[in-house]
């Protein structure tokens, strides 16, 4: 049976070319274009591992993994780490790196060639991850708040404010009709 991975990033051409080039490898692949749905299908599908971008909408690399540790669903899930220090905000490149030595886990910067994420695909995968410890858990916030920008708010589906008022005025036309 093939090993799943989930691939976490929102550069969708990047992803397509992971995913092929682990599905060439014999890896069963989904994936996820920022940290809810990150969440989600990790919940969901259970990778053995997790290749997570560290910049992401909704919430960063950094969140999800914060996350995805405090959940017994997921908490023994292997993460490899990926970013682009381009990507990273002016200043922070150095933070990344000592947070994710900091935090033992394995990454790799972008560009990177296929044999180097095979090979650390292949690491990860035989590294049983263990269970966090409070220790990490105060790390990981540590390291959220000094590299990691605020979580934007969750996005509000189409017509719930609306949805919300209707429900709101018909509550209280009910009210009012048994006065």
């Amino acid at each position: 049976m093939a090993r799943k991975i989930l691939i976490v990033d929102d550069d969708v051409d990047f992803t397509q070319l992971l995913s092929a080039r682990l599905r060439a490898n014999n890896y069963d692949v989904v994936t996820a274009g920022d940290a809810y749905d990150a969440v989600a299908k990790a919940q969901q599908q259970r990778p053995s591992l997790i290749i997570l971008d560290i910049r992401l909408p909704a919430g960063g690399g950094f969140r999800v993994y914060e996350t995805l540790k405090a959940s017994v669903l997921t908490s023994r899930i292997a993460v490899l780490f990926v970013t682009g220090f381009d990507q990273v905000v002016s200043g922070q490149e150095k933070k990344v790196r000592d947070a994710l030595q900091t935090l033992n886990q394995p990454f790799l910067i972008k560009p990177f060639a296929a044999e180097e994420l095979l090979e650390k695909v292949k690491q990860a995968l035989e590294q049983l991850p263990s269970s966090p410890d409070p220790k990490e858990r105060a790390l990981v916030k540590e390291i959220i708040n000094s590299v990691s920008p605020a979580p934007p708010p969750a996005p509000m589906k189409k017509g719930l404010v609306k949805e919300i008022i209707d429900r709101v005025s018909d509550s209280w036309a009910l009210r009012k009709d048994r006065s």
